[in-house]
């Protein structure tokens, strides 16, 4: 980021969303498209569902257990106030 500043798009999606799939398989893997989000962008999958803590400008995010197999990652519910997938820009 210092050396070549850029914007962060940020793709958050779950396991389970089809509609992330979709978006992968017929958006994200266009070579045009891709090529188009990379010159402007640093590229970021973000698992909404993931269970490894991340640190974002200085503070900590971590997974959150709802029981029975499900829950959902602090930084996704702190990002989102929508459903899957979402797009994400942060300067």
């Amino acid at each position: 980021m210092q050396k070549a500043p850029k914007k962060i798009m940020i793709d958050v999606f779950t396991d389970w969303c089809g509609w992330c799939k979709k978006m992968d398989a017929e958006t994200f893997s266009n070579p045009e498209i891709a090529k188009y989000v990379n010159e402007l962008n640093y590229a970021v999958k973000f698992n909404a569902e993931q269970k490894a803590d991340i640190t974002f400008q200085g503070k900590t995010f971590k997974y959150v257990d709802q029981g029975n197999g499900k829950g959902y990652h602090e930084l996704a519910a702190a990002l989102l106030s929508t459903s899957f997938p979402s797009l994400l820009f942060h300067i």
